[in-house]
């Protein structure tokens, strides 16, 4: 595996509470905390119907590259407010109401927000893997998106 240089904020790298004294070195405690983030996506991943997740992934077409700088729970708060303005033009494509969806959303626990959010960047972000699959379904899916239908 190739190495990889990470910067931290003197913030964030205060959050990590790396041990000083202890044996567990940098890349260990990251590495750790990934593998709990992504736990807790895959576990607090909402099943929602097709029209729910395309909207979802239609929506934050370049919207995560913009929230970087927020805390997790403003970037959620900001996406709402854009699926919650997306429609009617959503409302139609996608067989949607995008402010009751938006209000849903809102609806998840901070960890089920994220998963969306998480899926849409997945889609984004991956289109080698997008390119395997025929239909969008099977793409969101393969994404790790849940379905209700």
């Amino acid at each position: 595996m190739p190495k990889h240089t990470l910067y931290f904020s003197e913030p964030m790298f205060r959050r990590i509470a790396l041990d000083p004294a202890g044996t567990e070195g940098l890349s260990s405690r990251v590495s750790r905390l990934c593998s709990i983030a992504l736990d807790l996506i895959d576990d607090n991943m909402p099943t929602l119907t097709y029209g729910e997740w395309v909207t979802f992934i239609d929506v934050s077409n370049g919207q995560w590259r913009n929230l970087s700088d927020l805390d997790p729970a403003a970037e959620t708060e900001s996406f709402a407010y854009s699926v919650a303005d997306s429609g009617p033009e959503c409302n139609e494509k996608w067989g949607v109401q995008c402010v009751p969806l938006a209000k849903k959303y809102m609806a998840l626990p901070l960890a089920g927000r994220l998963a969306v959010l998480e899926v849409c960047r997945r889609f984004w972000t991956q289109p080698e893997k997008n390119a395997r699959y025929d239909s969008y379904r099977d793409i969101v899916e393969a994404h790790g998106a849940k379905f209700e239908d």
